[in-house]
């Protein structure tokens, strides 16, 4: 028994037919009225209504039931093979456009779409020959022509296989955490969190048409995009001389070296790496490379202006007691101590002359046990202090501390291991 009048049941037909959207009273209408009457035509054209909405994944999990209870019909194939071009899963539209081809070997939307998929592969000759096909069989057919003038102009050239917006993206999180930028994906919204501590909202969209229509390598655009937010969120300072001014060190470990590629480093001491940061009261601003060029600065003049920053900046040593498997401020000396500052410089600190002595007065003269797991402090005690490198042996490195234990004395740090073979 229909739920709609036939005028208004041809009014949303016409409607999905021509890209609009319909409301969500209009699509619940449309679904009951599928329901009631079974069949395939409708239920296709609701689904085709999901997809005019953008509501990709419904959708295929409609179309995946429909393949089952129609699988000699074409148009559930083309309309699968429509939901992955509409999220630019191009790869996964050619096995469903191949399958329409199978039950109707004339269908020129199938061989448009095919052909598509040749062009970005740079399949430039196959491209042609489909496209040729359907201009023998369609003279007029606006996207085929469209596609032939493309082909054309690219000559003898192979066509580039562009990324779907999944790749780029995926390249882009990929780019963005090598240069240690604070960022989060959720869906096609990109948000940086900028130097002002404001938040920053991009339409992923966007971006990746701004590499389609660059005509760069996936790598090249990745790399350009995300020089340039990079340097959005840092909010450089324009100047050599204020950038130097406000640079401090960073004390990472290798899996930080490896996982990052576009930042300002050196190797430091006991198989650790020097980054260099902005000052910034909430987060570490990491410096990029392209201040060399950007900013006329060398690597070493960072480096010491880094340090020379560092050194004037205020220190906080305290005694650490565990309370009861907690750490906490003691009151009193535990033998425990620790360089508490929480900037994120606290593992750099320790390797300035100045802070070594303050240390030597709390500890005494080395050695010292030394752990960097917590990366907002390092804690400090002496290496015959075997009860409280007990419980410090009991702490878990967070996700971005520095795991291991090392060892400071006269005046080098070193992992424990390292320290122990040399020992003997």
């Amino acid at each position: 028994m229909p739920t709609v009048n036939p005028q208004e049941l041809n009014r949303l037909l016409h409607k999905v037919e021509t890209g609009e959207i319909l409301s969500d009273e209009e699509l619940r209408a449309l679904e009951r009225e599928a329901s009631a009457q079974g069949g395939l035509s409708l239920k296709l054209s609701v689904a085709h209504a999901l997809l005019n909405a953008d509501a990709t994944e419904p959708a295929l999990g409609l179309l995946k039931g429909l393949e089952k209870d129609f699988p000699h019909d074409a148009q559930v194939p083309l309309a699968i093979a429509r939901a992955h071009f509409s999220v630019e899963r191009y790869a996964a539209a050619e096995a469903p456009l191949k399958r329409v081809l199978q039950l109707n070997p004339a269908d020129l939307e199938a061989m448009k779409g095919l052909a598509l998929i040749a062009m970005r592969r740079g399949e430039q000759a196959r491209a042609e020959a489909l496209v040729k096909a359907v201009l023998e069989k369609d003279p007029f057919d606006a996207e085929a022509q469209q596609l032939l003038g493309e082909l054309e102009s690219a000559g003898a050239k192979p066509v580039a296989m562009l990324a779907s917006l999944e790749e780029f993206a995926k390249a882009l999180r990929a780019g963005l955490a090598g240069r240690a930028v604070t960022h989060l994906m959720q869906k096609e919204r990109l948000f940086l969190k900028l130097a002002d501590g404001d938040v920053a909202r991009l339409e992923l969209k966007g971006l990746h048409q701004s590499y389609m229509d660059s005509g760069q390598s996936l790598d090249d655009a990745v790399t350009s995009i995300t020089e340039e937010l990079t340097a959005h969120v840092l909010g450089l300072p324009a100047e050599r001389a204020d950038l130097l001014s406000k640079v401090l060190p960073v004390l990472r470990d290798d899996r930080f070296a490896q996982r990052v590629t576009g930042l300002m480093t050196r190797e430091g001491p006991a198989g650790l790496w020097l980054s260099y940061a902005l000052e910034h009261p909430d987060f570490l601003r990491y410096l990029p490379l392209t201040v060399s060029n950007s900013h006329g600065v060398t690597l070493e003049e960072v480096d010491q202006a880094a340090w020379a920053n560092l050194a004037k900046t205020v220190l906080a040593v305290h005694a650490i007691e565990f309370d009861p498997k907690a750490l906490a401020l003691a009151s009193s000396p535990t033998g425990l101590w620790a360089l508490a500052r929480g900037d994120g410089h606290d593992a750099a600190r320790l390797l300035l002359p100045n802070v070594q002595s303050i240390l030597r007065e709390k500890l005494g003269e080395g050695p010292w046990r030394v752990y960097l797991g917590l990366r907002e402090l390092v804690l400090l005690c002496r290496e015959d202090d075997a009860k409280t490198i007990a419980k410090l042996d009991g702490l878990d490195a967070a996700g971005d501390g520095i795991a291991g234990a090392y060892i400071f004395h006269q005046g080098s740090l070193k992992p424990l291991d390292e320290w122990r073979a040399v020992r003997g």
